[in-house]
């Protein structure tokens, strides 16, 4: 079973005297070992609601497809000695596609994140799609991006130096298959010791995937040296150069970054005060799990956000819940600053009519989060990510069980 959670990497210096309120030098073996329990215990709950079957039974099964496979290369040969005419390229985009497929053959990793399967929440993609981007670069293929729920990511993110949309119709007609699913692992094994082109021998592979693959991908031999210079680094760094490769804000977006921005100094330091407080179960997040922060320990992160916010211009708090952004308005008054959208989760509730909206939001949220000066936070792939796009450990700290503790994502 590979672990949803993030790794915590302990940080092990002196909290400096100016932290007002209590603070754990470090999270133990036992916090962090109860931590990662309760998140798949969470994530078991929720599958099981949503009706999905276990991960066992959405796994493709690599020995039974081996005649699905042969069946689909004849298919292939007879397409091939049929197809006379040239193929179409879409050559409408000036930016770089270095990494697809050189030769007369394309072949693809699609990324697919649609309303037929669950697809876990923003920061859990967020590492699935980074990962079936290097994926793709190391079995030579060409990466796709195929998020359309609860809306299409496209509404708000656009590609930057790699080009992962493409013509529907360019993989008409192509032998594929699908492979993976939220909490899905057999493909871990093939991505680690095998030749993933040779197990998987279709045109077409579309990875449902939200696990972390980068140093899975990065210990087969295989692969060694198909490594791209962006990846040979921490994972934190990893991800954080290869969603930059990927992503870049729509204008759209940009703009509503520099409406909420108004009047912050970016380029002073403490100027912008930040947190993420994830309550889970609540009034906005009625199936979400319960293990996570209680509404009455918010105190103590308000405590040890005081000292800070005093000498900031704004402080602004992501959240899932109305009532931490209410509480937040009435502690630190004009200084607060928060989006205003739409809270849901984008999965669990991508069903419902404001989506779209609360999808926008959690993108949002987490842009503005990547530009904090002060960082505080939860125990939540969607802030952890947050801080990987931030990129530094300065002034970074976890807020969980009522204590706010350093937090380091390594070097």
């Amino acid at each position: 079973m590979v672990i949803s959670a993030f790794v915590v990497v302990i940080f092990v210096n002196h909290v400096t005297k100016k932290d007002h309120v209590s603070v754990q030098r470090d999270l133990s073996m036992r916090e962090l070992k109860q931590l990662i329990k309760e998140q798949i215990q969470a994530e078991e709950r929720y599958l099981s609601q949503d009706g999905q079957k276990p991960s066992s039974q959405n796994v493709v099964n690599i020995q039974t497809d081996i005649v699905r496979r042969k069946k689909s290369k004849e298919k292939r040969k007879t397409t091939k000695e049929n197809n006379t005419g040239p193929k179409k390229h879409d050559s409408s985009t000036d930016i770089i596609t270095s990494q697809r497929l050189r030769g007369s053959k394309k072949r693809y990793i699609v990324h697919l994140c649609d309303s037929s399967r669950a697809c876990a929440g923003w920061g859990d993609r967020q590492r699935g799609v980074v990962a079936a981007y290097l994926l793709a670069i190391v079995t030579n293929r060409v990466f796709v991006l195929n998020m359309t729920s609860p809306c299409p990511v496209r509404n708000f993110l656009q590609p930057h130096k790699y080009d992962w949309e493409i013509p529907d119709s360019e993989l008409v007609g192509k032998s594929a298959i699908t492979v993976g699913g939220v909490r899905a692992t057999d493909y871990h094994k093939v991505a680690r010791f095998q030749d993933f082109n040779k197990v998987y021998d279709y045109d077409v592979i579309y990875l449902r995937s939200n696990s972390d693959l980068l140093n899975i991908i990065k210990s087969n031999p295989l692969y060694k040296n198909r490594i791209p210079n962006w990846a040979k680094t921490y994972r934190h760094r990893a991800f954080k150069n290869g969603w930059e490769k990927l992503m870049t804000p729509t204008n759209h977006m940009t703009k509503q970054i520099n409406v909420l921005l108004k009047g912050v100094d970016l380029q002073k330091q403490g100027d912008l005060v930040c947190a993420h407080v994830r309550i889970g179960k609540n009034a906005q997040l009625p199936n979400d799990s319960p293990n996570r922060n209680s509404i009455e320990s918010v105190d103590a992160l308000w405590e040890f956000l005081d000292p800070y916010v005093k000498n900031a211009t704004r402080i602004f708090i992501a959240t899932d819940s109305m009532e931490v952004r209410e509480l937040a308005r009435k502690r630190f008054g004009k200084k607060t600053l928060d989006s205003g959208g739409t809270i849901i989760h984008i999965d669990r509730q991508r069903k419902s009519g404001s989506a779209c909206d609360g999808f926008e939001t959690a993108i949002l949220e987490q842009l503005i989060l990547t530009k904090c000066h002060v960082l505080v936070v939860s125990a939540s792939n969607f802030s952890i990510r947050g801080a990987f796009l931030r990129g530094t450990n300065d002034k970074l700290f976890m807020f969980r069980n009522a204590t706010v503790k350093p937090f380091n994502m390594g070097t």
